[in-house]
């Protein structure tokens, strides 16, 4: 389910890949920078809220987990913890929402 929810953006850092599943987030965030991704980003729905499990190549995510709530980790893996209404969240758009706080001016490859 992980590689039928890929949405990409172009961005000045590479290409940013974003996903959503029920389980295996890091797996499926190891597997998008496998397949060339810059910088991975894999939301599910848990107990204490949304978790936003991150990868990347060179980019700290551990930074952008810390800004975005609980969390945090290494430069390149790291978790963000966001206490949201996990039932109302739609995580695409949570994630679309990550993606340009990374880069305001990334574009979307896939529709």
């Amino acid at each position: 389910k992980g590689m039928k929810r890929l949405e990409a953006y172009r961005s000045s850092l590479g290409v940013i890949c974003t996903s959503h599943v029920g389980a295996y987030e890091a797996d499926v965030a190891s597997l998008l920078l496998s397949i060339g991704c810059s910088i991975a980003l894999v939301a599910s729905r848990k107990e204490d809220g949304v978790h936003v499990v991150m990868r990347s190549r060179g980019f700290d995510v551990a930074t952008l987990a810390k800004s975005l709530g609980a969390g945090g980790g290494h430069k390149e893996a790291a978790v963000a913890i966001i206490r949201e209404d996990v039932a109302k969240t739609r995580l695409p758009r949570l994630l679309r929402r990550i993606v340009k706080q990374i880069d305001a001016n990334a574009e979307p490859l896939t529709q």
